[in-house]
Parts: C-alpha cells; structure tokens; sequence
C-alpha cells in the first residue's frame, strides 16, 4: 500500500479493513461495517479482535502519513497524519 511517496507492505485483513476506511476517506467507517465485511474471513471477530486489527494497523500507517481516528461510539475514519496547527494560547487576563 502506498500514500504519497511512501508504502508500506499491509495483511489481507487490513487490507480488506483499508478498502473500507480508503473509499470513504475523511468520512466515519461504522464499526459494524467492519464487523460485516470480515464475517467471511474472521467468523468470531468481536469488538476487542476489531480493536486489536485497528492498533495493529495504526501501527503499519506511521510511516505513510495516515492515521486512523477513533469516532466514539460509532467507528473510525481515515485521514492524513500531517501535524495540525498549533494555535498558541495566551494566559494573559486583561492586558
């Protein structure tokens, strides 16, 4: 898999995992369409096995400049892993 100028050498199941996150890049992939998609593959996937793919697959995206962002209680999505913006804050009251 590659992003950018970088790759990176991914499983079958995150792969599979990938396509879902990739064709909605930006956008919140639910948790039971993860479930559904590896039905086939990984009968007994179960919340913590799921969470245990994601991690390991966070992990592998380090070196591309992807990250995946966990969306509580809903799913996950993927996007690019460029540093946000620091906004400086100040401390000052009424000056």
């Amino acid at each position: 898999m590659s992003y950018g100028s970088n790759s990176i050498t991914i499983s079958t199941t995150q792969a599979e995992l990938m396509r879902l996150l990739i064709d909605r890049f930006g956008e919140v992939v639910y948790r039971t369409e993860f479930v559904e998609c590896l039905a086939m593959r990984t009968p007994t996937l179960n919340r913590n096995s799921l969470d245990l793919h994601i991690m390991r697959l966070r992990r592998r995206l380090l070196p591309i400049d992807l990250s995946i962002r966990t969306v509580w209680g809903r799913g996950y999505l993927l996007e690019n892993a460029a540093t946000p913006e620091v906004v400086p804050v100040s401390n000052a009251v009424g000056t």
